[in-house]
């Protein structure tokens, strides 16, 4: 893509002005949550029989850091090349540390997150461009890479099942986030819906600008197994888990546990990439089909280089 401009230090103009404004951001949020979130918390466990109530909300005092920000001419959205100028892309920088403050009194104990951290880059796409007002016939949201959203849970999460509800929740947050937001699904607000051009199922399904087939091959260097008993050596049963955008694959478990080897098309895999800045992860899983995985090991590279 043909950039535009860039502005390194992102937008601190924004941060600051929702430093000013972070009281009243909080007092927004606490209202939205005793008015609409514990109605529906209510509903939803009257349904199943119950208990969930809100405890505390806090907000926090650290606000969100947003920056870098770059624009750059893209693809259209009926094909047209970058220098055809016919479609613009705005990528923005998301980083927040938040000590926010969320607490659930429940019928089997306290749940809550005391923190959480987030970080990725969020995309716009403006396109087409028209000739007549509003000029752009719509505006696409999506993270091309998937966002980290890292949460500090509290209460009856540190409990005896910690380690099954932290990775439990990590599945699942990790699945919505990407059904909802990471390409190729995204959030499309039409402009122009009755322009000719602008075409809403192409908006709504985005094309994707080539296939990427990747095939695991084998590991090396594997570091040494962890053994639950003293003295008698541990045994992998790995797999590799290659996840590129929201789209997910992972091979048959090795049978060769030392020297893990995948051969054929059962190690093969067809991605369809929708954006050049897309990654390419490789992580390689210890555990069996149905068993509770444990992370052995991962490194990660731009579709470009893959």
């Amino acid at each position: 893509p043909q950039n535009l401009h860039a502005l390194p230090e992102g937008f601190a103009w924004f941060t600051t002005m929702l430093e000013v404004m972070w009281p009243s951001v909080q007092a927004y949020c606490k209202n939205y949550v005793e008015e609409w979130l514990q109605p529906l918390i209510n509903r939803l466990c009257n349904k199943y029989s119950v208990t969930c109530e809100i405890e505390h909300f806090d907000l926090g005092s650290n606000t969100p850091n947003f920056g870098p920000i770059e624009a750059r001419y893209c693809t259209g959205l009926h094909g047209e090349p970058p220098s055809a100028k016919k479609a613009v892309e705005i990528a923005l920088g998301i980083n927040i540390r938040s000590n926010m403050k969320f607490f659930m009194k429940t019928s089997v104990g306290q749940l809550g997150v005391q923190n959480y951290n987030f970080r990725g880059t969020l995309y716009f796409w403006l396109r087409p461009f028209l000739d007549t007002s509003p000029f752009v016939g719509a505006v696409e949201m999506a993270f091309v890479n998937p966002p980290v959203l890292d949460l500090d849970w509290t209460g009856i999460a540190e409990g005896p099942f910690e380690e099954t509800f932290r990775k439990q929740s990590r599945y699942y947050i990790d699945y919505y986030i990407d059904y909802y937001s990471v390409l190729p699904n995204n959030y499309v607000y039409i402009m122009a819906p009755t322009h000719p051009l602008v075409d809403a199922s192409l908006l709504k399904a985005p094309r994707p600008e080539g296939i990427l087939r990747i095939c695991v091959q084998h590991v090396k260097n594997m570091p040494a197994p962890a053994s639950s008993i003293p003295g008698v050596p541990g045994k992998y049963k790995p797999y590799v888990e290659v996840k590129v955008g929201s789209m997910k694959y992972r091979t048959p478990v090795a049978e060769d546990a030392k020297y893990p080897r995948w051969t054929g098309q059962n190690a093969t895999h067809d991605f369809l990439v929708y954006h050049r800045d897309q990654w390419a992860l490789f992580a390689l899983k210890d555990g069996d089909e149905d068993g509770d995985d444990a992370d052995a090991g991962a490194v990660i590279g731009q579709v470009t280089d893959v």
